[in-house]
C-alpha cells in the first residue's frame, strides 16, 4: 500500500535558485551547495533547484550533480529574475517550511537541518530565525549577530538564509515583491514581522556565508531599501 500524500510531505523545503552558472564560473560553488544537502542526511528536507531556463550547459550540469537524490528536485522554466525564482521554487515546494538558500552560500552545520526539524515539529512558530557565519578567503570566520526583531526598521535582523518561514504563511504574504530587485527579502521580513507573526530563535548558527558576493552596487542598493 502506497503511503498517503501528507506523510510523504517533507517538513523542510530548502530552495535555491539558479541561472548560467557555468557562464559565471559558479559551477563548484554550486556543487558546495548539493554537497552540503547530502551531508545533512535529512530525511525530513527536500531540496528545490530553480533554474531560469539556463542556455549555457547548467541545466545538465544540475541534472548531473542530482542524479540519485530522491529528495532533490530540479525545475528549469523562465522567470523574471533572483526572487520570481524564489517565488517559483515556493510554489514546487511541499515542504510546510520553506529556507532559500543561495547557489553560493552553504549550511552552517552538518545536521542544522535535523536541529532545525525538531524544534520546528516542537514547537511550530511561523518563522524559526538563526544566526549566519561569514567565512572569508583567508579562512577567517566571523559570526553576524542582527538578531533583534525589534530592529526591523532599520536594517534585516537575520540573513534572508537562515529563517525558516511557514509556507502557508509565505503564501498569505504574496511572496518576494519582485519589483525590488535587491532589497526584495528585506520588504518580506518588514511585511512578516509588521503583519504580527511570531517568531522564534536559535542559538545554533543556519547558514554560511561566503565572503566573495558583497553586492557591488551600493547606490541600486541603497534606493531599493
Amino acid at each position: 500500500m502506497s503511503k498517503s500524500a501528507d506523510t510523504d510531505a517533507p517538513l523542510i523545503s530548502v530552495v535555491t535558485a539558479t541561472h548560467n552558472l557555468l557562464s559565471q564560473g559558479r559551477q563548484d560553488s554550486f556543487k558546495g551547495v548539493v554537497d552540503c544537502m547530502q551531508r545533512q542526511n535529512c530525511a525530513r528536507a527536500e531540496h528545490i533547484i530553480q533554474d531560469g531556463a539556463s542556455t549555457d550547459g547548467t541545466v545538465a550540469l544540475l541534472h548531473e550533480l542530482t542524479e540519485g537524490m530522491p529528495r532533490t528536485t530540479v525545475i528549469s522554466e523562465p522567470d523574471g529574475g533572483l526572487y520570481d525564482a524564489m517565488n517559483k521554487g515556493a510554489q514546487a515546494a511541499k515542504g510546510e517550511y520553506l529556507l532559500f538558500l543561495n547557489s553560493d552560500d552553504s549550511l552552517a552545520s552538518d545536521d542544522i537541518l535535523n536541529q532545525a526539524a525538531d524544534r520546528l515539529e516542537a514547537t511550530k512558530p511561523d518563522f524559526l530565525y538563526g544566526s549566519t557565519l561569514r567565512r572569508y578567503k583567508d579562512g577567517g570566520e566571523t559570526m553576524e549577530k542582527r538578531m533583534s526583531l525589534k530592529a526591523i526598521l532599520q536594517r534585516m535582523p537575520f540573513c534572508h538564509n537562515s529563517v525558516f518561514i511557514r509556507r502557508d504563511v509565505f503564501q498569505a504574504l504574496g511572496g518576494h515583491d519582485s519589483q525590488f530587485r535587491i532589497a526584495a527579502d528585506y520588504d518580506l521580513m518588514l511585511r512578516l514581522i509588521g503583519s504580527g507573526y511570531q517568531g522564534e530563535r536559535m542559538d545554533e548558527p543556519i547558514s554560511l556565508f561566503w565572503d566573495r558576493g558583497a553586492t557591488s552596487d551600493q547606490d541600486a542598493t541603497g534606493k531599493d531599501y
